[in-house]
């Protein structure tokens, strides 16, 4: 972990093993989903992390990683018809005016997933809302995150949490519960507080709008990055199934066929996608 200016502890980035693996299941999925001319949609997200958005606060002598090389070398073995969406740009943008990655945390911040959220409505030809078209709310102002958990100084200042709320008619069926909120408050009182964000972790989550009707259901394939992006795209679509193939042992790809998905999010940080096992089980 580096020690970094303005109280930042960013993770060193570890070397990439795996580029080629990811870019043959990405495409395998692909493959699969769209045999026999189906026409599911694919959109990549592929997220750089704080030690790239960050960079220019880096100590002189840290190494600085090739995350963005390597986003650009799974996206050129991607199949033409998969979106590539590119958010690096507009982290590193809006970083001067919103903090788009948490001081003491791995994860970006609800104000880095929003500019995420701009970029894949873009691509999907969605009208997007303005930052001030959100109730904004400051949840929590005694965050300490898992970087922080890895360097253990007690003179970490706490930082907050914000959530972004807008009126939205939904059911979610998570794991063992029943709600109408994306949000699990209780987790606000505890260490892990970006749990907060979508119950924490749950192998397959259903979020069905209540006032859509239009044909449309995604298949979101996930790590923790989109827990905080996900509620800002539910009103796109009837229905949102959201799977993290590290505990979903069923594999992504039946799902499509089975629930009759119209579209396909996978979203990585690119830290956790050459090391995490999630994406060997997307099908």
């Amino acid at each position: 972990v580096y020690i970094c200016d303005e109280g930042y502890l960013i993770e060193k980035n570890e070397s990439y093993e795996n580029l080629d693996k990811i870019v043959r299941k990405i495409n395998g999925f692909n493959n699969k989903i769209n045999a026999n001319g189906q026409e599911v949609n694919i959109s990549v997200m592929l997220v750089p992390t704080s030690i790239t958005i960050n960079s220019e606060i880096l100590p002189s002598y840290a190494d600085k990683g090739n995350e963005l090389e390597a986003i650009n070398y799974i996206y050129e073995g991607l199949r033409e018809n998969i979106s590539k969406i590119r958010v690096d740009e507009t982290l590193k943008k809006e970083n001067s005016n919103f903090q788009t990655f948490y001081k003491t945390d791995h994860h970006w911040t609800t104000y880095g997933a929003y500019f995420a959220y701009k970029e894949y409505a873009k691509s999907m030809n969605f009208s997007y809302h303005m930052i001030t078209d959100y109730d904004i709310f400051e949840v929590s102002s005694n965050f300490k995150g898992t970087v922080y958990s890895k360097v253990n100084d007690l003179t970490t200042e706490s930082e907050s949490i914000t959530a972004f709320y807008q009126k939205q008619n939904l059911t979610i069926q998570y794991q063992n519960s029943t709600s109408d909120s994306l949000y699990n408050k209780s987790y606000l009182e505890q260490k892990d507080k970006y749990s907060f964000f979508l119950n924490n972790i749950n192998d397959k989550i259903i979020i069905k709008n209540n006032d859509v009707q239009n044909g449309r259901k995604l298949l979101v394939i996930k790590d923790s990055y989109a827990n905080c992006f996900i509620p800002f795209i539910t009103e796109y679509f009837e229905e949102i199934i959201v799977l993290d193939t590290r505990y979903y042992m069923y594999g992504a790809s039946p799902i499509v066929d089975k629930e009759n998905i119209t579209d396909v999010l996978i979203l990585y940080n690119m830290r956790t996608i050459d090391e995490d096992e999630g994406i060997n089980g997307i099908y």
